[in-house]
């Protein structure tokens, strides 16, 4: 089964155990072990697809293995937050806490990924929240810049402009529609 895809017990109106470690008295996760941090030989797509599958699980020491100590993260929906900006390991604690705590289960799923040379990594995410009857479904596209095989800048866009950029980068752009 799809870890990223939940139980259905939320869309049912019931509450499920969460992904992110909150909810039905689920067991504490353990942090990753080290053979999971990043390897700089690894490539972005893959960084930038386990750093949101780690984000969803709640896996807060693999998401810290896979930025920068410096990194910065730029959110698009400001209004989510308490700033635009999320500086270094705190703050990507704190972005984590502000995205799911309102949430009883909350995953960031990555539906497109492109890496283009050199370091950067175009990707479409998915974000999807429960809380009772109420749900949060967006769709926000994101830059990320990788150094030493770690994320140095993770910019949140208009999703439009990045699946364009996908199709692009594919040589699909014809396939782009121009809503």
């Amino acid at each position: 089964m799809d870890p990223r895809a939940g139980d259905g017990a939320a869309e049912r109106g019931g509450r499920a155990a969460t992904l992110t470690g909150r909810g039905a008295g689920g067991p504490a996760r353990r942090p990753a072990p080290a053979c999971y941090d990043a390897d700089v030989n690894e490539a972005g797509d893959a960084v930038f697809r386990r750093f949101h599958e780690a984000w969803t699980r709640g896996d807060l020491a693999t998401v810290m293995s896979l930025v920068e100590p410096d990194v910065v993260v730029r959110p698009l929906h400001g209004a989510m937050f308490t700033r635009s900006e999320f500086r270094g390991h705190d703050g990507i604690a704190e972005w984590h806490r502000e995205m799911t705590e309102p949430w009883d289960r909350f995953e960031a799923v990555v539906e497109d990924v492109r890496e283009l040379p050199p370091g950067t990594v175009l990707g479409v995410v998915r974000l999807v929240g429960y809380r009772g009857d109420e749900g949060l479904h967006l769709r926000v596209g994101s830059v990320a810049e990788l150094r030493n095989g770690r994320i140095a800048t993770l910019t949140a866009r208009n999703v439009a402009d990045v699946e364009k950029e996908i199709a692009e980068s594919a040589g699909g752009a014809d396939l782009v529609s121009e809503d």
